[in-house]
């Protein structure tokens, strides 16, 4: 009769760890670290953007506009950001204070205002002398005369014959 007790007991215990645990996990897991943001990116009339970049400044996390100006950036740590998007001929626009909150998604629009593209001065120089002759095809070395003849002074002393053999490994006398 104890025996049997002392199983109920001990069941009733490990059931009721087993549900305390899931009543304490489950929230835990339900906090998420990283949030999403999205939003459209617009010039001052209110036409799309396409193709501009919107980052998190800051991180790595960015994306380019699609052709409706629509971009999101998924898994944004939790905190507070600034978003930056540019694109050539606007100037770059920055919104502050962007607060990414965990498991969801934060919208946020970005108007950009047209600006000049401003140039500097390119300068081109050109050699008068090819470095390499437009005739020349082939890679080719120059070797000086002397430098010849002193290597082939060198090679006839190394190698000595005897018996029809060339024997390289005596050393030169």
């Amino acid at each position: 009769m104890m025996h049997r007790l002392r199983n109920v007991i001990g069941r009733f215990l490990v059931v009721g760890a087993v549900f305390a645990i899931a009543v304490v996990a489950a929230p835990l897991a339900a906090q998420q670290t990283t949030g999403k943001i999205e939003g459209t990116v617009s010039d001052q009339a209110g036409a799309a953007v396409a193709n501009a970049q919107v980052f998190v400044v800051g991180t790595s996390f960015g994306a380019v506009t699609n052709e409706k100006g629509y971009y999101f950036v998924n898994n944004v740590p939790v905190g507070t950001y600034s978003l930056r998007a540019q694109f050539i001929g606007f100037a770059p626009s920055e919104v502050r204070n962007v607060r990414v909150l965990g498991g969801q998604t934060i919208t946020q629009d970005v108007k950009m205002q047209s600006s000049a593209v401003v140039l500097t001065g390119i300068t081109v120089t050109a050699a008068a002398n090819p470095i390499v002759p437009r005739d020349q095809v082939t890679s080719k070395g120059i070797i000086a005369g002397d430098l010849v003849d002193h290597l082939a002074d060198a090679g006839r002393r190394r190698v000595r014959s005897s018996g029809g053999r060339v024997d390289s490994r005596r050393p030169a006398r």
